[in-house]
């Protein structure tokens, strides 16, 4: 399933928002332990910064796959879960694609 926005472009995260949001789906973390975490779940050759978390976080909340708590952390929403749920099987099809071909 594809989300779409209000003038029809496909609705898709990004490498990054993925990770985030996998980030997330433990429990609610600040932009900080958000960061270290998604550098943790995807290895010393990934670095996250203010510079690409802060947006990630940004996008993510405005399109209505977290939340921001009063108490500063982010949350997945049940729609993120669900949207992250969508591009984990699209990624899993893509790959069964790629070792068939290969």
């Amino acid at each position: 399933m594809a989300l779409t926005s209000n003038n029809g472009e496909r609705i898709s995260p990004s490498p990054l928002d993925v990770r985030v949001l996998v980030a997330l789906l433990k429990r609610p973390l600040n932009a900080y332990r958000v960061a270290r975490q998604v550098e943790d779940d995807f290895g010393p050759g990934f670095k996250a910064s203010n510079g690409t978390i802060y947006p990630s976080l940004k996008r993510l909340a405005s399109l209505g796959f977290i939340t921001k708590l009063d108490d500063g952390n982010y949350k997945t929403t049940l729609l993120g879960r669900e949207v992250l749920g969508w591009e984990l099987a699209r990624l899993k099809r893509l790959m069964e694609l790629a070792q068939d071909r290969s």
